[in-house]
């Protein structure tokens, strides 16, 4: 493509309020925004939280012990879930769900895109904390609307091979953002789950 932004939307997803004014909008709320995330419904057309934070090593321990299931009530999984985002205004976050993630070309350029050793997970979260890693800014913006089914792309995989690619994305994320030794602790995880 040649135009000015690069608007990645997942196949079983779709614009449901706003126009590409707000994505322009959007991205001058703030001159260090590089990443815009909009506001996310299911396919009831109810809110869901379409934002995280990047997680740690122990997110990633937990998630690889199913614990996610219980994030009401582990405050470190409460915190990367953001299950206490209101997500009713603009807002900077370290993360937009990459269901539906814009980025002007000429930053999605600079940063090399998505790097192609992820596959299906974790490559939205590289990408982000790259650009926060080189001053940027991700922004929630409400006022673009996708809603996004969710799921059909995997449900055609099995669950092991699922979990597999999930594995070696987050095997992938912790090694190049966490380090050796949360790499290896996540790693550790993958006979249990």
């Amino acid at each position: 493509g040649t135009g000015e932004y690069v608007f990645l939307l997942n196949p079983d997803a779709r614009i449901a309020g706003g126009d590409r004014s707000e994505i322009a909008r959007a991205f001058a709320h703030d001159p260090r925004v590089e990443v815009v995330g909009p506001r996310m419904t299911g396919a009831n057309g109810r809110w869901i939280v379409s934002v995280r934070t990047f997680p740690t090593a122990v997110v990633l321990v937990l998630y690889q012990l199913k614990l996610h299931r219980l994030a009401r009530l582990i405050p470190a999984m409460r915190r990367y879930l953001m299950l206490d985002f209101q997500g009713d205004r603009p807002v900077f976050v370290d993360q937009p769900m990459g269901a539906a993630f814009i980025m002007r070309r000429r930053d999605w350029e600079r940063h090399g895109g998505m790097d192609e050793g992820y596959f299906l997970w974790f490559d939205e979260v590289d990408l982000a904390k790259r650009v926060i890693e080189a001053g940027g800014r991700c922004l929630y913006w409400p006022h673009l609307v996708v809603r996004h089914v969710g799921g059909t792309s995997f449900a055609r995989l099995s669950r092991s091979e699922r979990q597999r690619i999930w594995n070696a994305s987050a095997a992938r994320y912790a090694r190049r953002h966490l380090g050796p030794a949360a790499a290896a602790v996540t790693m550790a995880t993958f006979p249990i789950n």
